[in-house]
């Protein structure tokens, strides 16, 4: 693949743009790239190459089956024709490759993005010349080993998780699953993975394939992220999948994982330990630690292997990246312990009577009672003046009437309280497939002013 790409006399320190295709294809597609001095970025789509807005294209890499056609590219990228890969390509062993750590001062990055739950990407680019340093220190915090077999799952290589685990994974000598099946929690157990990562809603989606498990599997470390996991769920997850399920929070931004618990009671899905230790803190508006109890900012010490700023964007990056620090934008709190408590987005909160509450607990709080999939919580003032509670509940089944007014009555202090039930939430395109709060909130509110509410 090196030879084929090197071929094409691409121009080094620039993007090799590579349409989403075959994982294990793909990977080598974006390791010959990189060894030439590119930088690589994965899409999924026509849609993603524009809206990502790459502005040193050097090539467009695409498999045969994608269906368009040469004028589409060059409709986006005058002058770049694509470069069209077999679906099964035959790979030759390399002769007289020097190893990575040899070689990394012109290795490539790798451009991974999010579009949040805003809609809007965020692309961050991860240097290839902290290759070596970033997977050696990825394998040590998450334990990967010769022994490690990870399922890499769904995630995608314009995700944190999809490129930077199974990079850490092969670096320390153990084995990646690459499986993209739809009906791949059908033949988790079958490849006798020991890791996977998975969220709320990927770990829903296990557990119904393998509900009737007659005990759960000693051997596999499962780690739960990307949003609040349920008491039902970690209940559940224990029970018929793994005695060793861990919680963990991280960011695309940071490379390393930021933190995590191991689940043995309630307080564990909320109560997180530092992984980095002294690099995570909880601030004020000041920028001063926080007491404990307090409720601040978490932000995030930077390291020398950690992007400083969005590509493309001073705005963005201003807000932030400050002052050596990465804030992901969540809201926080202490123990006397060291332990932090995720308390929601600085974005996502409702107005008590003057307070400033974060919604995540409630949301939380609301699912667990209703059995929902997902709620999502907002506000706003009616023509009145009166604020309005507006409680999104996303559900296949009919919600009873005793747990409306139970849910209702928690909320007497807002002039009227509003359940709206759909069956599907919007959700992003990109990174984790959370829920896109701007899109829900756009479509309720407008829901709303139809009927004058």
């Amino acid at each position: 693949m090196t030879s084929f790409l090197r071929a094409r006399n691409l121009p080094a320190d620039r993007t090799a743009v590579i349409v989403d295709m075959d994982p294990s294809v793909q990977w080598v597609v974006i390791l010959a790239a990189r060894s030439l001095g590119l930088n690589t970025v994965v899409v999924r789509s026509l849609e993603h190459i524009g809206a990502l807005d790459i502005k040193d294209c050097a090539c467009v890499v695409t498999p045969e089956h994608y269906q368009f056609s040469p004028q589409d590219i060059l409709n986006i990228f005058p002058g770049i024709e694509p470069i069209v890969i077999a679906d099964r390509f035959c790979f030759r062993q390399p002769q007289n490759l020097l190893p990575l750590h040899e070689r990394s001062h012109q290795f490539g990055g790798h451009i991974v993005y999010t579009s949040g739950t805003t809609g809007a990407y965020k692309k961050v680019l991860y240097e290839g010349v902290h290759e070596v340093q970033r997977n050696i220190q990825r394998a040590k915090l998450q334990h990967f080993t010769q022994e490690t077999v990870l399922q890499a799952l769904n995630f995608g290589l314009w995700t944190g998780y999809g490129f930077r685990n199974p990079s850490a994974v092969w670096s320390a000598g153990g084995c990646v699953v690459l499986d993209r099946r739809v009906n791949w929690p059908k033949h988790f157990h079958s490849h006798e993975v020991n890791v996977a990562y998975l969220t709320p809603q990927t770990l829903k989606e296990l557990l119904v394939f393998n509900n009737n498990l007659a005990y759960p599997n000693s051997k596999l470390t499962l780690y739960v992220g990307g949003g609040p996991l349920s008491l039902d769920l970690a209940e559940r997850a224990t029970r018929k999948l793994t005695t060793d399920l861990r919680i963990h929070y991280a960011t695309t931004e940071i490379q390393g994982p930021i933190l995590r618990s191991t689940y043995k009671s309630v307080s564990d899905l909320f109560w997180l330990e530092s992984v980095l230790e002294k690099r995570v803190q909880v601030v004020n508006e000041k920028g001063d630690e926080c007491a404990c109890g307090q409720e601040g900012e978490l932000r995030i010490e930077l390291s020398e292997i950690d992007p400083k700023f969005y590509m493309d964007d001073e705005m963005t990056s201003a807000k932030f990246f400050r002052n050596g620090y990465f804030y992901p934008g969540d809201m926080a709190t202490k123990r006397e312990d060291g332990c932090i408590k995720i308390l929601g987005r600085t974005a996502d909160v409702i107005n008590i009577q003057g307070n400033k509450t974060a919604v995540a607990p409630i949301e939380l709080w609301i699912q667990s009672l209703l059995g929902a999939d997902e709620v999502c919580v907002f506000s706003r003032l009616n023509d009145n003046g009166s604020e309005v509670l507006i409680i999104a509940v996303e559900s296949q089944k009919e919600l009873s009437k005793s747990d409306l007014e139970i849910v209702g009555n928690n909320f007497k202090q807002f002039a009227k309280v509003l359940v709206v039930t759909l069956k599907q939430f919007p959700r992003t395109q990109a990174g984790l497939n959370k829920v896109n709060r701007r899109a829900l909130r756009h479509h309720i509110f407008g829901e709303m002013d139809k009927r004058d509410i």
